[in-house]
């Protein structure tokens, strides 16, 4: 089958965009063949630009915060934008909307993406090696992440995060290894159905979930995160990410 699919680059975390109609039984077979032709791609999401509302689905079902921005995006590139500053994605099956506000700059889309603050639920306890850890969890439709600190090496997190993802009973988990005192992010996330692992350069819905639980109502926080810095404010009812978003390249290709 011929798919074509766009490529973008928030903040380091390469994603793939497929625009061609697809059935969703084909979902990981094409999402492989596009992570193995380019293995800089760390996740693929199934974008329906048509209508007013984006509508994205991710490989595995996930949320994911910086796909949802780029399919914006995307509907700002083959839509002209249409003279609207605001897009709005419905990020499938779980039905999470997030605003995105784009803007055309000289190096790519200035982006704010305004996303629902998520759910802080309880601890979630756990052994690694010799230690134990308890840390709060906070909850997206389609992700939950568990909320580290330094204590925690990303050795340890990578040993944990699948079974974690098991009793969490989440499509897709996440471990955010934060520096409360310098900002710094390690985002690990896992998704079940695709067999992912990476240490993403960069996670939206993971920022979003720091942010819920460490950012005060009203207050700014920068995250340093492998590919750079994200701007994450919590409004209280809303946490918004700033970012800036590059379209790398067009691609039409038999799989």
């Amino acid at each position: 089958m011929k798919i074509e699919y766009y490529i973008f680059n928030p903040c380091g975390n390469i994603t793939a965009l497929v625009t061609s109609k697809t059935e969703k039984r084909f979902y990981n077979k094409i999402s492989t063949a596009i992570m193995k032709n380019d293995n800089s791609v760390e996740q693929v999401g199934f974008v329906d630009t048509c209508g007013d509302v984006v509508k994205l689905n991710m490989s595995g079902d996930e949320f994911c915060g910086n796909a949802a921005m780029s399919a914006a995006v995307l509907s700002y590139i083959t839509k002209g934008n249409k003279g609207k500053t605001e897009i709005e994605v419905d990020v499938l099956p779980m039905g999470e909307k997030v605003t995105v506000t784009a803007k055309k700059t000289d190096d790519g889309y200035s982006c704010i993406g305004l996303f629902k603050t998520p759910a802080i639920c309880a601890d979630y306890s756990f052994k690694a090696g010799n230690n134990e850890y308890s840390f709060p969890v906070v909850a997206l439709n389609g992700i939950k992440h568990i909320i580290a600190d330094t204590t925690l090496s990303e050795q340890a997190a990578r040993s944990v995060i699948k079974p974690a993802a098991k009793k969490l009973n989440t499509p897709a988990a996440g471990i955010m290894i934060y520096n409360n005192n310098t900002g710094d992010l390690k985002p690990l996330v896992y998704v079940s159905a695709a067999n992912t692992l990476f240490l993403e350069n960069s996670c939206a819905s993971g920022s979003c979930a720091v942010a819920a639980a460490k950012c005060k109502i009203g207050n700014t926080i920068t995250l340093k995160e492998p590919g750079g810095n994200l701007e994450v404010a919590n409004k209280g009812e809303y946490i918004t990410i700033g970012e800036n978003i590059k379209f790398i390249k067009k691609c039409l290709e038999e799989i």
